[in-house]
């Protein structure tokens, strides 16, 4: 009680971007990145770091004399990591070491001798440096920024943008300010989360399962279907809404045991009873266009379908920002760039640094500079926007990132230029659409924590400081000391990634995105949006998922439902969403835990 009262007078002594507050974040950042850069490299995945970094500045700060939500707010911004370039430098470092037919240039990548004699200090490495961390790292990043900013009224205006993952870091700097009741039932459900999965690790560490369950092998040919025993994914079904939550679980039930048995009795796709091997050959066999087509179509069209049927029907006329966010509605947002003078040159440089890097280095060759200038501008509009807004509504809607479908964005583009090669694959430039969504996630935490935009930008502005610098030398460091694909870098994602590259850079692509089932997911999720309660993004991403996920989101939903009837939702938003946080917190904690635990005993 006393701390709260005094927090009106904090948060005017203290401004949000302090010299203590970017101190902790940067050193928080350079941290949080290499692990990032280890976890994304050797494993594909990542771990957010928000709730160590609110906890550390919180108690921190305030032994210092006290701190405010807006001090802690911008410090957890601040201190958000990444891979930085380091998965960017150390897949190319392995495709010219495993891939001699990759050809890269000396620009993208030093030659075989240089990386054979382990150097790090040579001339060999300047302009590799320069085209991996400016051209393809940090001017992505600023468009992205740019691009984040000019849509932000748009996207967080949409009630459905609610951004799952960031409400939880939100939840928890309130949480630490209003101290007693919310602080006490925050860590207890994180001492809970953290406890439960614990013992999860150290069960399956013993071989007893208990955590990813595969029923294909038992199920008849064609059926697929699993469970993930994951309380962070439970926890963030539950606060996504029930209405998303059910249409994954709506969405995947019928993919997997309606619709995948008949594509495997046409010949459609292969049948493999592995769940997961499975999942990939419908995927790449046949899901991904109408998954896309729902994604980037079916927003627009139902909003289209809507004004046709409109004529006074109450559930067919929804208030703004009641129906999904539409692509149309999100690209036309854009125009808002030329509203601050300021981003409108930097937006203008930025373009002109990518076109400066197509000029000078043709991703391209040997077709002429024109066609690199002209795929530039086309990756950076068209394409840049339609990935933007893909992980913008993935992660505003469902709280997760998915980024399979990008090679078939990008690489099939170039494909159908007749390019044969590594190179353009490997170094295209476009926006960073990762950045766009993050920024609007931090744009919802300074809402609920009373941050202000300005400071939510510059905070995210100073991030790519550390996280530049911290995953280049962690990579380089690596790669000279350790050495890649080995028993301590191991860079499991390195053979996905080798996959998707060769099957493209070698022509031998089989299927692409298909025009009729892609036109068909997009009219198919509008009509059944208009006439169900059933989320479009929600479907999509029922569509995306591997078959384990479908019953661990859908148990989400509907406990998230059962509440909202019993207490009201707005019970959740300022109740619920504070055991929920813990749990996804706990969850996350202990797989840090195994997982470090995991790469010392490997």
């Amino acid at each position: 009680m006393g701390f709260r009262g005094r927090e009106g007078r904090l948060s005017g002594r203290f401004s949000a971007l302090t010299l203590r507050a970017v101190a902790l974040a940067f050193l928080l950042n350079a941290v949080f990145t290499c692990v990032s850069a280890y976890l994304q490299i050797n494993f594909g995945m990542g771990l957010g770091f928000g709730m160590v970094t609110i906890v550390t500045a919180y108690f921190l700060f305030r032994k210092m004399g006290g701190t405010s939500r807006q001090e802690v707010t911008a410090t957890m911004v601040m201190a958000t990591g990444g891979s930085g370039v380091a998965q960017m430098i150390a897949f190319n470092i392995l495709f010219r070491m495993t891939t001699p037919s990759s050809n890269l240039p000396t620009w993208l990548v030093p030659s075989a001798e240089v990386l054979e004699s382990r150097r790090i200090l040579c001339i060999e490495w300047l302009l590799p440096v320069l085209v991996n961390v400016v051209f393809l790292s940090l001017v992505p990043t600023l468009l992205g920024l740019i691009l984040g900013w000019a849509v932000r009224e748009v996207v967080l205006r949409n009630r459905r943008m609610v951004f799952p993952g960031y409400q939880v870091n939100a939840a928890a700097v309130n949480a630490c300010f209003e101290g007693g009741r919310s602080a006490k039932r925050l860590f207890t459900f994180l001492l809970l989360g953290a406890g439960i999965s614990t013992l999860q690790y150290m069960l399956k560490a013993l071989g007893i399962e208990s955590l990813s369950f595969d029923f294909t092998p038992r199920l008849p040919t064609g059926f697929a279907f699993g469970f993930l025993l994951n309380l962070a994914i439970i926890a963030t079904g539950c606060i996504i809404s029930a209405e998303v939550s059910l249409s994954i679980l709506a969405s995947g039930l019928f993919l997997y045991f309606v619709l995948a048995p008949i594509l495997v009795d046409c010949g459609v796709v292969s049948y493999v009873n592995s769940g997961m091997e499975f999942y990939f050959n419908l995927l790449t066999g046949f899901t991904l266009s109408p998954a896309l087509g729902a994604m980037l179509l079916g927003g627009a069209l139902a909003l289209v379908f809507g004004m046709a049927r409109r004529r006074g029907r109450k559930e067919v006329s929804l208030g703004e920002g009641e129906r999904g966010l539409s692509l149309l509605e999100f690209a036309s947002s854009l125009r808002n760039v030329l509203r601050e003078p300021r981003m409108a040159v930097a937006f203008a440089g930025s373009v002109l640094a990518m076109l400066l890097y197509a000029a000078l280095f043709n991703f391209l060759y040997p077709f002429p500079i024109w066609v690199a200038l002209l795929y530039t501008l086309l990756f950076i509009l068209p394409f840049g926007i339609i990935d933007a807004f893909i992980q913008c509504k993935m992660s505003g809607e469902v709280g997760m990132n998915i980024g399979i479908y990008k090679p078939f964005l990008y690489s099939t583009t170039i494909l159908a230029s007749g390019y044969k090669g590594y190179t353009a694959h490997l170094a295209y430039p476009t926006a960073s659409p990762w950045i766009v969504a993050s920024l609007n996630g931090n744009l919802k935490i300074g809402e609920m924590t009373g941050t202000d935009e300005r400071t939510i930008l510059k905070a995210s502005l100073l991030s790519i400081i550390p996280r530049t610098l911290a995953s280049l030398l962690f990579i380089l460091v690596v790669w000279r000391y350790v050495g890649l694909l080995n028993e301590t870098f191991p860079c499991i994602t390195f053979y996905q990634v080798q996959m998707f590259v060769r099957m493209f850079s070698e022509r031998t692509l089989k299927g692409v995105i298909n025009p009729t089932t892609f036109l068909a997911g997009g009219v198919l999720s509008a009509l059944l949006s208009m006439v169900t309660p059933i989320s479009i993004m929600g479907l999509a991403v029922g569509l995306f998922l591997p078959p384990s996920y479908i019953l661990t989101f859908g148990i989400g939903g509907l406990l998230r439902l059962y509440l909202d009837r019993r207490y009201g939702k707005e019970w959740f938003m300022r109740e619920g969403i504070i055991a929920a946080t813990g749990f996804i917190a706990g969850a996350l904690i202990a797989q840090l835990i195994s997982i470090t635990l995991m790469a010392a005993s490997g």
